[in-house]
């Protein structure tokens, strides 16, 4: 542990640095004694680097208050572990102090309040390429907001159950927002459905409206609208994303719409039914809130280490729980940019990860053996990567072995998802490869 302080005017500055407990809490005593009423008329202590405070710590920290009498002491950088400490013991009653604006704050908040604060602030970072097209957090905010008019008119409100069915886009990703916008429940489909499949889902899940972007099965639009609105169907609107719609096209729109929408969602509320696999039988509607998926979010990207600079090559489904909270929000809680493949030909997602020098690159085993078995493959086109993600199926210890060779900078995890829990479990960043293929 180690302290610095400073003094400017009456003000003493302390900032404290490492642990705050038996073994060091003499220490910290002997430099905060220093500081006393007489020499300064206010105490700020710097908690932005303090890991962690016992019993001990939090003993010599309201004996520093107590020293300080009338003068204020005001504690600043307090993280959320630490405030919980405050709370848990009820020292949050006798400290002033202040909790840092961390990405763990995210788990608290809807959806739409997660996107309220990103362009608060970060308006402008770029956090999502869709092969050239960019997005800025204000952009993803804007576009949303226009959709958000759109489904408005077709009836949607808070409640509403919203079909979101079709391959991984930037249309995808907006309409998502705009349905949390207005409190909906986005429901999230597999975009290789048949149409029979797709009503019989829309009927046990009360779809009331579905937005389609590319589906294999839809050869005819006309006649697959008219097939999903017909007679007996729960749908009554139907609304199209595909890629060739581009709604920053609209963007002199959203002066108009700035402001509506502004309807309370708590971060409880349901607002994601995602289906499970249904490998144990007809696959099941789950209701997730953004509390569920912001959880896992942040804690996953806390343990991948994911910073800003990142850049991932997003091949997984969104409609899948792997993709929305390893790919999706993992990214958008570390503003690490997404890169989304026009295709994920295992020859295109080489080349994305070579040109854009993508950092995190999540998949199922298959996909990544397919990769290094192509005739495009070059390990030093893959030598940006250093985190990634296997799962929706084992890996043998020769094949990882065969995959740490070739990607020697690469931390692998292994992966287990559970649909109906929200959460994605991986092994730690810096766990052996026996490890991770015999957990």
């Amino acid at each position: 542990m180690t302290i610095e302080k400073n003094i400017a005017g009456k003000t003493m500055t302390a900032v404290v640095k490492g642990r705050i407990d038996t073994l060091t809490s003499k220490e910290f005593r002997d430099e905060m004694m220093t500081v006393e009423a007489s020499n300064c008329d206010r105490l700020e202590m710097d908690f932005s680097d303090v890991e962690y405070v016992s019993s001990a710590g939090l003993r010599e920290i309201l004996l520093v208050v107590k020293r300080m009498g009338a003068h204020p002491v005001h504690i600043s950088g307090v993280n959320e572990e630490l405030d919980k400490t405050f709370i848990y013991t009820g020292f949050s009653k006798y400290l002033d102090y202040e909790v840092v604006d961390s990405r763990s704050d995210y788990s608290h908040m809807s959806f739409k309040e997660f996107l309220a604060r990103k362009v608060e602030h970060g308006a402008t970072k770029t956090i999502m390429d869709a092969d050239g097209d960019y997005y800025t957090w204000q952009d993803i905010d804007r576009c949303s907001q226009v959709i958000a008019g759109d489904l408005k008119k077709l009836g949607v409100e808070k409640g509403s159950h919203v079909a979101i069915c079709g391959a991984n886009s930037a249309n995808w990703v907006l309409t998502f927002y705009a349905v949390q916008k207005l409190g909906g429940i986005a429901c999230l489909l597999n975009f290789n459905l048949v149409k029979e499949e797709l009503l019989s889902l829309a009927e046990t899940g009360d779809i009331t409206h579905l937005c389609y972007g590319e589906m294999p099965q839809m050869q005819d639009e006309e006649a697959f609208v008219t097939g999903i609105t017909g007679e007996g169907s729960p749908i009554t609107a139907t609304y199209d994303i595909r890629k060739e719609i581009c709604f920053k096209d609209r963007l002199s729109e959203y002066e108009a719409l700035a402001g509506r929408f502004e309807g309370r969602v708590e971060a409880d509320d349901p607002c994601v039914m995602i289906y499970t696999s249904g490998s144990t039988g007809t696959p099941k509607g789950v209701l997730l809130s953004g509390y569920n998926i912001l959880n896992a979010s942040c804690s996953n990207a806390e343990a991948l280490k994911l910073t800003s600079d990142d850049i991932a090559c997003l091949i997984l489904p969104l409609f899948h729980i792997f993709g929305l909270v390893a790919g999706l929000f993992v990214n958008g809680v570390s503003d690490a940019t997404m890169f989304i493949p026009e295709n994920i030909r295992t020859a295109n997602v080489i080349r994305v990860i070579a040109e854009k020098h993508c950092t995190i690159f999540h998949s199922v085993p298959t996909m990544l053996l397919s990769i290094v078995n192509n005739k495009d493959f070059d390990a030093k086109k893959m030598a940006s990567l250093r985190s990634t993600i296997l799962s929706g199926a084992p890996i043998s210890a020769s094949q990882m072995q065969m995959l740490q060779k070739l990607f020697p900078n690469n931390h692998f995890a292994a992966s287990y998802g559970l649909s109906e829990m929200a959460p994605v479990s991986i092994t730690d960043y810096e766990d052996t490869p026996e490890h991770i293929t015999t957990t």
